[in-house]
């Protein structure tokens, strides 16, 4: 005798289930509906010839099991004879028209382009969100920079862990996209709040869609060719663009496979009420239902059970041998049911009469002001929905509960309700409506919330019966779509043919990793190991490529110095050149500028005085410095061949470092010595060394003694440690051997300047900085709004006044104007005048120690006048300061030797020149062409690396562990911020300044682009 199966619910699951037994064993199905349509929410609606789907329903899947099953009942349309191309999960098929004609016409798949937007603000945005400019423009730039600013804070600081739904999306989109996309929406869909639903509903459902996902979708789309990917396997669910539908809607499909179960030998029953489930040592043994229709009871014993039914029913009707717990927890099983409201209209078209040509498949209304969830629009889903093409035929969907208000209205006020809402909303007008009519549909979405954080008893319970197979979305109370139904029902059959009687398999579709859209990639025990990194040493030298590299860089760099010495045959000079030159020849342990640079110059003439020699080795040094900064990046962080050729090829052929090793200037050895110290942090973080710890703290030192900019270096230093892998015996010794040799050599200066100036201080030249940019400040305050001052800085104001007062008499020059410091050294100037004023009787204290004695005077002036007005600073200084910083001026390094032909005695003694004539240059000659480009290539470095490093977070590659991008950008980040709050508030911005960040930001801006290119 032939066994059979009883299976609950004539849905896709219950119906993919009786197809499978009849086609693979010898087992009759026998399906009970309660209802009296074929398909469960699947069903189709006809209404006068106009069709409704209960819900957009998408024939999709990842699963070539399901496309192949779904074609083999209802094969894709072919027109004018042509054959179709369908290719998915890297794999590619035709489709011979002449081989797939179908018998009827009408049963057929049609391909439906998809467009689904969001209406909101009476606007419609891209769905899923997409920064497009057509988004940014509609949202204002002002939701648009609190968007991204929330969304890049949560990359950064996301949920932990994720509990709610609300996590989850906040976690995905950012807060501010959550609270105006997603929180009202989601509020009218589900009737709670997204903070007490399970954030498991999310990964069912939004699952790989998030901000990044989008973008990267949108800048994939910029790429690629247009594809007929119907599977679309590597592609996110919400991301889909195409998608097969049956000509008359899914219950078409559904009712075509009831017709081929019952010819097959199967049974389908209608309006079939299951109302008692019987059990019997361990196994399900009959069902007893009651005709909806008739009253008319049934008793249905069988072999196998399938239950689609609602979990909360099953549940109930197994009666009192069900275990307390397991009865509460299925009682508070909570559910959403739905209602569709069909409207039939001339057509959609604003209150002014303008007709509306959309184009979307469906559209979600966001609007907080009506009761409308989604809106169909079943024109776009194929000619076969509608019965007249002149008309709009479209869907309003509500969410609600069955005890709600709304589901108890009668059909004409809840059709008066979507008509009205209809209008409110500028979608329509009143006088072309043409009919309508309203669909009720039970427990249609399972609820991720009232007690199903505790589902995992109901399914221990009804797991250990062995013939019972619980499938489809309300029979495992799981948000599943109908490919994810038909599969759980294939794979419950296989698990009858090969005797299994674990249930895992079942449960695990839709969360496995298929079906987790959001990808991870699996580890097995025995996982490959990746093979160990080279040591630096092979990796520098004995590695061929970047031994050439090497070789060939070195022989450029003496080429390149060469044919530069033959057109500036002389150091070149600037102001700062001669303080140093001073200090070196008195050998002094403070001076205007860190002294460090003077023992340089210091120890070289004790070998040689030749200019030649020192810009020799600091332009060796640097460019040395360069190659090691960038192989350090490369070592730990892999690019593409051409990439690193380009970016090596710009640091051995990179015209400015020659410019700058050739002044005798501090410059050139800071910029190497930063780099060091830089590239000694990137080893830190990612392969930390004891030795390092010292390395670090002498170039830190390094650093420090050779220019002030390095005063924010240390709090770099303090977040490394911090990140790297090594105990905290580690990380406390490497903070406190830099800032300890830093606090020693800050005290050593500021007691040796004590000693010499007579006020311990660290940099008098700072209190004169900060007084220059407070001047020109100052300068723009208008003097009745002047206010006294206090007594000690009376006499420097009445100096600064009497200037202020005859300011537009005072003719500054082009280079005071640029580059910011004319009340710095201009003997026009109020401060040199105090100063010369001051000592005006003393010719004998030497002019440094009265120019440091001034400066503690000037520095407190300065602070008092920017506490005083600091919104003026702000506009008067720091913003101009910050255009500076965006495109730093080139200064000193775009006129040799400050288009003089002379230089001072100093220089010419020390270099033992044979006059102070060293080169005649008229003003073109004086010109450095080779740098004039660099301001706007500063300027355009800045922006790729910002861009960059927005783009690594957005998409998501900054999480990706092969990249190993997180400390390193945390730690770019702050450089950055640092270099820019330091050089806006106080400092003079040059390009030999700024030389440094662009060598640092050049190939951390290449590479993050690369990796976004990569994700794209």
């Amino acid at each position: 005798m032939a066994k059979k199966a009883i299976i609950i619910g004539a849905g896709p699951a219950g119906l993919t289930a009786a197809y499978e037994l009849l086609k693979r064993t010898d087992v009759i199905p026998i399906i009970l509906e309660k209802s009296g349509f074929i398909g469960g929410i699947s069903r189709t609606t006809n209404y006068k010839g106009n069709r409704m789907d209960m819900g957009p329903h998408r024939f999709f899947s990842k699963s070539d099991r399901v496309m192949d099953w779904w074609l083999s009942i209802m094969p894709l349309e072919a027109k004018d004879g042509v054959g179709a191309k369908i290719s998915y999960q890297n794999k590619s098929r035709e489709i011979n028209p002449e081989a797939r004609v179908p018998k009827d016409s009408d049963k057929v798949m049609l391909l439906i382009q998809r467009l689904t937007r969001i209406y909101f603000l009476r606007k419609f945005f891209a769905y899923p969100i997409q920064l497009s400019i057509d988004t940014l423009r509609t949202l204002g730039l002002v939701r648009t920079v609190k968007i991204m600013i929330s969304f890049l804070y949560i990359r950064l600081f996301p949920r932990k862990p994720e509990k709610s739904l609300e996590d989850f999306i906040v976690n995905k989109f950012g807060k501010q996209l959550y609270l105006l996309f997603f929180k009202d929406y989601t509020e009218k869909v589900w009737g709670i709040a997204p903070s007490e639903i399970s954030a498991e509903w999310g990964a069912q459902r939004i699952k790989g869609v998030s901000l990044s996902k989008a973008i990267a979708s949108a800048i994939k789309n910029l790429r690629k060719k247009k594809k007929e990917d119907i599977g679309q396997k590597g592609i996110e669910t919400s991301l889909i663009e195409q998608f097969l539908y049956p000509k008359h809607g899914p219950g078409s499909l559904w009712e075509e496979i009831a017709r081929q179960v019952e010819e097959r030998g199967g049974k389908v029953y209608l309006h079939q009420d299951v109302r008692k489930i019987y059990m019997h040592e361990g196994k399900i043994q009959s069902v007893n239902t009651i005709n909806s229709q008739t009253g008319q009871t049934g008793a249905w014993e069988g072999d196998y059970f399938f239950s689609t039914m609602p979990v909360q029913e099953l549940i109930a009707g197994m009666g009192e041998e069900v275990p307390v717990e397991v009865k509460d927890v299925a009682a508070g099983l909570q559910y959403r049911d739905f209602i569709n409201v069909g409207i039939l209209l001339n057509k959609l078209s604003t209150s002014e009469g303008k007709q509306l040509e959309l184009k979307d498949n469906w559209i979600y209304i966001q609007e907080r002001d009506v009761k409308v969830g989604r809106l169909m629009i079943y024109n776009n889903w194929g000619g076969g929905m509608i019965k007249d093409p002149n008309t709009t035929w479209i869907g309003m969907e509500y969410f609600c509960n069955k005890t709600d208000e709304l589901w108890v209205q009668s059909d004409e006020a809840i059709q008066r309700l979507a008509i009205d809402e209809l209008i409110k909303m500028d979608l329509a007008r009143a006088k072309d409506v043409l009919d309508s009519t309203v669909q009720r549909m039970e427990k249609t979405y399972p609820a991720y919330f009232g007690t199903y954080d505790r589902f995992d008893v109901i399914r221990n319970y009804t797991d250990q019966f062995e013939n019972l197979f619980l499938i489809g979305r309300n029979g495992m109370h799981k948000y599943n779509n109908s490919d994810h139904s038909s599969l759980c029902a294939m794979v419950a059959v296989d698990n009858i043919v090969a005797g299994v009687t674990s249930k895992a398999n079942l449960w695990a579709i839709n969360t496995e990793q298929e079906y987790h859209e959001e990808k991870k990639t699996e580890t097995g025990t025995e996982a490959k190991r990746e093979p160990a990194m080279p040591i630096l040493v092979d990796y520098l030298w004995r590695n061929k490529a970047n031994r050439a590299w090497w070789i060939a860089g070195f022989v450029i760099f003496l080429l390149q110095f060469i044919i530069f010495k033959f057109k500036y045959p002389y150091a070149n000079y600037m102001p700062d050149s001669y303080s140093y030159l001073e200090a070196a020849a008195a050998n002094v342990d403070v001076n205007m500028w860190p002294v460090a640079y003077s023992k340089f110059l210091r120890l070289i003439s004790v070998f040689t005085h030749s200019d030649k020699v020192v810009v020799g080795l600091q332009y060796l040094f640097l460019q040395t410095s360069s190659l090691l900064f960038l192989f350090s990046l490369l070592y730990f962080q892999k690019v593409g061949r051409w990439l690193k050729g380009v970016l090596l090829l710009f640091v051995i052929l990179n015209p400015v470092t020659l410019y700058i090793a050739n002044y005798i200037s501090a410059d050139a050895l800071f910029i190497g010595f930063s780099l060091l110290w830089l590239s000694t942090l990137v080893w830190i973080v990612y392969r930390p060394k004891t030795w390092m710890v010292v390395a670090h703290g002498l170039l830190l030192l390094a650093c420090f003694t050779l220019r002030y900019n390095a005063i924010y270096y240390p709090i770099v230093s303090f977040l490394v440690f911090l990140l790297s892998r090594r105990s905290w015996k580690f990380k406390v010794a490497g903070i406190a051997v830099g800032i300890g040799l830093v606090l020693g050599s800050y005290l050593f200066t500021s007691q040796k300047m004590g000693t010499v100036t007579g006020r311990r201080q660290f940099s008098a030249f700072g209190g004169w900085q900060l007084a220059n940019n407070a001047l020109y400040m100052y300068e723009q305050i208008p003097a009745k709004e002047r206010t006294p001052v206090p007594a000690r800085f009376a006499k420097l104001e009445a100096m600064v006044r009497e200037h202020m007062d005859t300011l537009q008499k005072v003719k500054r020059s082009h280079e005071d104007s640029v580059n910011s410091y004319f009340y710095l050294w201009s003997p026009k100037a109020p401060l040199v005048s105090y100063l010369a004023k001051e000592y005006k009787k003393d010719s004998t204290t030497p002019y440094f120690k009265r120019w440091a004695s001034e400066a503690p005077l000037y520095a407190d002036y300065a602070l008092y006048l920017i506490k005083k007005y600091p919104l003026e600073y702000a506009e008067s200084w720091m913003l101009p300061n910050a255009v500076k910083f965006a495109v730093p001026p080139t200064e000193f390094l775009g006129t040799y030797n400050m288009g003089g032909d002379s230089v001072g005695k100093l220089a010419k003694d020390w270099f033992n020149y044979k006059s102070q004539k060293v080169k005649d240059h008229n003003k073109k000659d004086a010109k450095i062409a080779a740098t004039e480009w660099y301001p706007v290539f500063v300027a355009l470095v800045n922006l790729v690396f910002l861009m960059g490093l927005i783009g690594v977070v957005v998409l998501g590659a900054i999480k990706k562990k092969e990249y190993g991008l997180p400390q390193l950008l945390v730690i770019a980040l702050l450089l950055w911020l640092l270099n820019c709050g330091f050089s806006i508030f106080a400092s003079p911005i040059v390009l030999r300044y700024q030389t440094f960040p662009m060598l640092v930001f050049l190939p951390l801006g290449a590479l993050m682009v690369e990796r976004i290119w990569k994700m794209a």
